[in-house]
């Protein structure tokens, strides 16, 4: 399982950056929906 670590912690790795949500995702593909995610990764286990 991958590390998930604090932003403030990580953040002075990063210079310019834009995070988005899993909404924007959503709004250029449909396969990213909160149901296609949550179906693939009970296929994946």
């Amino acid at each position: 399982m991958p590390t998930i670590y604090e932003w403030t912690d990580i953040k002075g790795q990063y210079g310019d950056t834009l995070l988005l949500g899993n909404g924007a995702s959503m709004a250029i593909d449909e396969c990213f929906s909160y149901r296609s995610l949550k179906d693939a990764a009970a296929e994946e286990g």
